[in-house]
């Protein structure tokens, strides 16, 4: 049986010293400049349920951007592959639904939208 999330191609990873962004070129999983937007937003939702279900975590706010992107890393969400870990993988779906509702629906039918495509 196929899982939901398999049918997703991986997250965005760079090579070391590969990535072509002027904004993250030192960061190898990309940045809200050089990720389309329905990449971004999906990292973005599933970093804050990871935060939120951490009972450290239990009752205080979650955290702006920013730090919430340093209290969860790129490494909890992926592989240096791409492939979503196995508990972030079960929350895919749910952040893919969150992230649908709340951006245009015309321009993430794929993970390859860039920004430029989507002021077309």
């Amino acid at each position: 049986m196929k899982k939901p999330w398999d049918a997703f191609p991986k997250f965005t990873v760079y090579e070391e010293n590969e990535n072509p962004c002027g904004t993250c070129r030192h960061n190898s999983s990309g940045c809200r400049a050089c990720l389309s937007p329905l990449e971004f937003k999906v990292r973005h939702t599933l970093k804050e349920k990871l935060w939120l279900q951490d009972p450290e975590n239990h009752g205080k706010r979650l955290p702006k951007a920013k730090g919430l992107g340093q209290a969860v890393r790129f490494s909890k969400l992926a592989d240096n592959d791409g492939t979503l870990e196995p508990d972030v993988a079960k929350m895919f779906q749910e952040a893919c639904g969150e992230v649908r509702k709340a951006l245009d629906a015309d321009g993430l039918k794929d993970w390859n939208v860039k920004r430029s495509e989507m002021n077309k």
